[in-house]
């Protein structure tokens, strides 16, 4: 990673473990053989992220319906050179009744982008799952100047939020969900038992953790692939159908490249 961090001109070093422990005291580092600092690394605002992005696509002539299902996609056979009869994207129909004709779609649906496909006949592998964080209260020693903690071993991260810290992972044993349509903006009631799957490793890595209060939980839906990589670029059966989809919880982080 940091030889990678390094092509890419992001800073990085290679730390030991009393190094580690001197830029995130509250670490525990006496079981490590040593960590990637990245002093840029840092935590955005999707929110934020998001209207930037929708404002600068306005400029360039786009326009955004909030609110607006899609209820159809249509499509058209052609013949290919070599006499295939293929299929091409054509338009799309909104649950208002309004059609769109259109030769391109991008399927950026995230945790609904096979909900989405079903209405092209198209199956991507990808499945969404319930994935859950907690907020802590403050923590004696916390403050927003220490570095986020990713520790790949527990599967779990550790994000800074001023004087306290969210808590995340990844469980062995996850809780698949099958997305309806209506379902947006919102979250799941806490299922303690999946996400003490990773509360071990929390425990471990940053022993304070074992003493602080909840303030708050976020439980809702993320999509992952069988490998953890994403499905970007045209569809294979559907001429003019790209996807964009299956971040595995880096949609954030790759937005911009992605859109690039």
């Amino acid at each position: 990673m940091a030889e990678v961090g390094r092509y890419y001109n992001i800073p990085s070093q290679v730390l030991s473990p009393s190094e580690t422990q001197q830029i995130h005291p509250l670490m525990r580092t006496d079981d490590i053989y040593g960590s990637i600092y990245s002093p840029t690394d840092g935590t955005l605002d999707p929110n934020n992220i998001v209207m930037a992005y929708a404002k600068g696509a306005k400029k360039q002539g786009a326009k955004v319906f909030e609110g607006t299902g899609v209820a159809g996609v249509s499509t058209e056979s052609f013949q290919t050179a070599g006499g295939l009869t293929k299929r091409k994207v054509s338009g799309v129909t909104t649950v208002c009744g309004h059609h769109i004709k259109t030769k391109q779609i991008v399927n950026a649906c995230g945790a609904w982008a096979n909900n989405f496909c079903s209405l092209a006949d198209i199956t991507i592998p990808l499945r969404a799952m319930k994935h859950a964080y907690i907020v802590t209260e403050g923590l004696p020693g916390m403050h927003s100047m220490l570095p986020n903690v990713r520790d790949h071993d527990y599967r779990i991260y550790m994000t800074t939020r001023g004087n306290a810290m969210a808590l995340g992972g990844y469980e062995m044993n996850p809780e698949f969900v099958n997305l309806e349509n209506d379902f947006s903006f919102g979250l799941y009631d806490p299922n303690w038992d999946t996400f003490n799957q990773t509360m071990e490793g929390h425990l471990h890595r940053v022993p304070i953790s074992n003493e602080c209060e909840i303030q708050s939980t976020v439980f809702g839906p993320e999509s992952f692939t069988p490998d953890n990589k994403p499905l970007v670029g045209p569809d294979p059966s559907l001429n003019g159908f790209f996807h964009a989809c299956g971040f595995s919880s880096s949609g954030m982080m790759l937005g911009g490249g992605v859109g690039n």
